[in-house]
């Protein structure tokens, strides 16, 4: 992927992995890249409501989205399909880096030989020196679901 920021249309089922792991880092608005919104509760996260009934989600799951701004939280659950039909927001007090989501590999000849290519991969595993990580994964922790207003 090219890095030509602010040029182009979004294209909402396509993530920017560069962009991605930046916003992960740094906890940065995965639409602006400015810092996202931050009070005593932590950091801002809009999801896709992937809930199913399960009690204390989203605490100690693995996520890909980087945090957002306020902002960009409104502009966005307008504006992206993905959140249109269901979306949680949260503000979560703690978060780690946990994993990275991408390719694995195995040992062949005469390269390596990919395994999976839709792999979530803890960083301490051992499989982590045979990825190539995609997107960074973060785990989000002590989360309190929020009201956009």
């Amino acid at each position: 992927m090219s890095a030509q920021p602010g040029v182009g249309r979004p294209r909402f089922a396509v993530v920017h992995s560069l962009r991605q792991r930046r916003a992960m880092l740094r906890l940065l608005c995965q639409v602006c890249g400015q810092p996202a919104d931050r009070d005593s509760q932590g950091v801002l996260w809009l999801l896709p409501n992937r809930a199913n009934g399960r009690e204390g989600w989203p605490n100690d799951n693995w996520f890909a989205e980087p945090p957002v701004c306020r902002t960009c939280a409104v502009v966005a659950t307008q504006l992206c399909p993905a959140l249109r039909k269901d979306y949680v927001l949260v503000r979560a007090g703690s978060t780690r880096i946990c994993g990275v989501h991408g390719w694995t590999y195995r040992s062949g000849r005469p390269a390596p030989a990919i395994v999976s290519s839709n792999e979530f991969v803890d960083l301490h595993s051992p499989v982590i020196r045979w990825t190539l990580g995609q997107f960074l994964l973060r785990s989000l922790d002590d989360c309190t679901v929020v009201d956009l207003d």
